[in-house]
């Protein structure tokens, strides 16, 4: 073989080898099949015997085949190594979110939720939590609201949380439930928030295609919410903490002025009976009948009296005894007006079912103090943070001792009573309320 016939070797393995760089196969063939046709086309023309011609066709066949081999292999390396970087990062960004979490309340800790995800290509993100079975957002990202507070089942988020799981959808776009505002969210993930067995909310993210989501943003989206959770539990624990030491010093508060107050109640009724009593012993004859009536009355009322306070005493003490610790649970207003028995009536209605956090029993029995063996009708004043239960009947009007000691009794149930125009319960609720939700 000639010096000409080695050049056009040189040249076509440049050419085969530069080719199969093309990423596009259809491209890369295409110019292959080209080079082969010409340097055939070209060795025939030069005069090249038919042995030669095949050897250069067969060259040219083998040499374009391992260049396109180590091209393709190169690429692939190259790929799976951008793709370790990129998860790399990611899992890097993840461990910085995650890290934060803690350090924030559960307003900080969603944003950084909801941040997280559209970092990691989410064109919309969400965290919500559930409150009186409603789904109430904590940070939208993304997400224009919506008027009105969905129910858990309503939504891919009230969904999920209803399912207890993480849900997936290729296309948000064809569910019947959708909202047409959200026209821009395709690939939507929702998996819920769990503090231990209970379901506490959603982390929600959406892709702007169609189909389904990948693994790694299945696991970005579990692993923010399982986090989420462990910030609302521990929040949870500092906050009982803190409301159980506010409590104790409450009571530590109370206690200190019962003495005072028992010592005034006891010792005003005693000093009127004791007055009474030796007026009437001593100076009995000389007494006229509406003089002793009145004396009679004054006995009358300040034993009732006297006795009212030493029942509410007795009570009291024996409600202490059985009472280990109070035991805070959620519960509806409407079932804990019906532990109040015919003894209150609701003025008016509630618009939804409103739940607070107390000890059920203590709750009870600082009413039964309050009441005695009154009925009186209600109204309910739902705030953000609380629900107030306010006693409007007339004749409510019980020893300081008493009140002092049905106070006690409601601190005691992670609530207060409050003495103003009208006795007061006041009862925390046990989430932060929203606007909107997805």
């Amino acid at each position: 073989m000639d010096a000409a016939a080695e050049a056009l070797l040189l040249i076509l393995a440049a050419a085969m080898i530069a080719t199969s760089a093309i990423a596009v196969p259809a491209l890369r063939r295409t110019l292959q099949t080209g080079i082969s046709v010409v340097a055939v086309l070209g060795a025939i023309l030069s005069g090249w015997v038919l042995a030669d011609v095949l050897m250069l066709w067969a060259l040219v066949f083998v040499l374009a085949a391992v260049s396109t081999s180590y091209a393709t292999e190169f690429r692939r390396s190259g790929q799976a190594e951008n793709e370790a970087r990129k998860a790399a990062e990611r899992r890097t960004e993840l461990l910085e979110a995650v890290r934060a979490l803690p350090e924030l309340d559960l307003h900080g800790a969603a944003q950084v939720t909801t941040a997280a995800l559209r970092a990691f290509g989410a064109v919309a993100s969400g965290v919500v939590v559930v409150r009186d079975d409603r789904i109430v957002p904590i940070d939208l990202n993304g997400v224009p609201p919506i008027e009105r507070l969905l129910r858990v089942g309503e939504g891919v988020s009230g969904r999920a949380v209803a399912e207890g799981r993480t849900l997936v959808f290729e296309d948000y776009q064809e569910l019947p439930e959708r909202f047409d505002h959200l026209h821009n969210l395709r690939s939507t993930i929702s998996t819920p928030i769990r503090v231990g067995d209970e379901v506490v909310g959603a982390v929600m993210a959406a892709q702007v295609q169609s189909g389904p989501p990948t693994e790694g943003q299945i696991e970005v989206t579990e692993v923010l919410a399982t986090h989420l959770g462990a910030v609302i539990a521990t929040r949870r624990q500092l906050e009982n903490r803190r409301n159980l030491l506010e409590r104790m010093d409450r009571l530590e508060a109370m206690r200190s002025a019962f003495v005072e107050e028992v010592s005034d109640e006891l010792r005003d009724p005693l000093t009127i009976i004791r007055g009474a009593g030796h007026t009437m012993r001593k100076h009995s004859q000389d007494l006229r009948d509406e003089d002793r009536e009145h004396l009679l009355e004054r006995l009358c009322a300040q034993a009732d009296e006297l006795r009212s306070v030493v029942d509410a005493l007795l009570d009291f003490s024996r409600v202490q005894s059985q009472q280990n610790e109070p035991e805070l649970a959620v519960v509806s207003i409407r079932q804990l007006l019906g532990t109040f028995g015919a003894r209150v009536n609701l003025r008016g209605s509630l618009p939804i079912d409103v739940q607070v956090e107390v000890d059920v029993t203590l709750t009870r029995h600082a009413v039964d103090l309050l009441l005695a063996d009154r009925i009186a009708e209600v109204d309910i004043v739902v705030s953000e943070g609380s629900v107030a239960i306010r006693f409007c009947e007339a004749g409510l009007e019980r020893p300081a001792v008493v009140r002092s000691l049905a106070q006690q009794l409601m601190v005691e149930a992670g609530g207060t009573l409050r003495f103003e125009d009208a006795p007061t319960l006041v009862l925390p609720r046990p989430l932060h309320p929203g606007e909107a939700v997805l």
